[in-house]
């Protein structure tokens, strides 16, 4: 390859275990004069000790580099980002139930199976799983290969990162990487356009807030929505319409393999009551 083909951007992923139990994980695209210095800060977010890994450094870190030419790269805006004003685990699983009726009013899902797939993500018997399962409209959930779709090829504008880090330090929707990372995680998932939500709860015990993004609406945070010391979570994907074996093939490409570059966003806005939040649920064509 000459010098003339190398290619403009480097999409790095980072993974890291202990044992075989996933920990951490973190990913950009960057030029090659950032290549480098990004490695370097998601090896050391690997190294990183949590609240899974509270002893000892990981077992191992797995960093992956592959070059992407500008040609393949879809250039997306983040979601808009909402925080539901609430005071305990009871108004929010209230707004939940309200969120997913009219969800069942504007894409089909039944909104008391996407009620009972939501709390069972936080069941103690439930088995966290790696990737995403898929909700279609029949509300049969689908976990592909048995672990689930996990989003990746994604990466953001160094300065839009820099001004989210900035302005999200002093608002309700969290500072820090983790809700960046999450926000383009559900901003490339809704760019699908057979997409209709994502639910998502974290399965580290000492972080009690989630997020359920919606089409035509946002990504809204939502405290509370788990109990302190719960190891459980996972992720849902919920599906416009009923798909076949070639669509299903479709999504699941687009969501790991095709890369996704953030160049635009959209407000952080105010905290909001639940009627405030369920006025935004419309039904769209996007």
């Amino acid at each position: 390859m000459s010098r003339k083909e190398l290619p403009a951007l480097y999409s790095i992923r980072m993974r890291a275990f202990l044992e075989k139990k996933h920990l951490a994980g973190g990913e950009d695209i960057v030029d090659t004069s950032s290549l480098p210095t990004r490695i370097l800060e998601l090896f050391d977010q690997g190294m990183s000790t949590s609240s899974k890994n509270p002893l000892a450094p990981p077992h191992s870190i797995n960093i992956r580099i592959d070059p992407v030419h500008m040609e393949e790269i879809r250039n997306i805006p983040l979601l808009p980002v909402f925080c539901l004003k609430s005071t305990s685990h009871e108004k929010t699983w209230a707004f939940l139930k309200k969120a997913f009726e009219r969800m069942e009013a504007i894409f089909g899902t039944p909104a008391m199976v996407t009620y009972r797939h939501a709390k069972n993500l936080l069941s103690k018997d439930h088995t966290t799983l790696s990737g995403a399962s898929l909700l279609p409209p029949g509300g049969e959930q689908l976990t592909p290969d048995g672990t689930g779709i996990r989003v990746t090829h994604f990466g953001i504008r160094p300065g839009l990162r820099t001004e989210l880090m900035q302005e999200s330090a002093v608002h309700l929707a969290g500072s820090g990487r983790r809700f960046i990372e999450a926000l383009q995680i559900s901003s490339k998932i809704l760019s699908h356009q057979e997409t209709a939500f994502e639910l998502c709860f974290s399965d580290n015990p000492d972080y009690t807030t989630g997020y359920l993004s919606v089409r035509g609406v946002g990504y809204i945070r939502l405290p509370f929505v788990k109990h302190p010391g719960l190891p459980s979570g996972g992720r849902i994907i919920g599906i416009r319409k009923s798909f076949d074996q070639a669509t299903l093939s479709e999504i699941i490409h687009y969501l790991t393999e095709v890369p996704v570059l953030f160049t635009s966003r959209n407000p952080l806005h105010p905290p909001e009551n639940d009627d405030d939040l369920l006025s935004r649920f419309q039904a769209t064509d996007g």
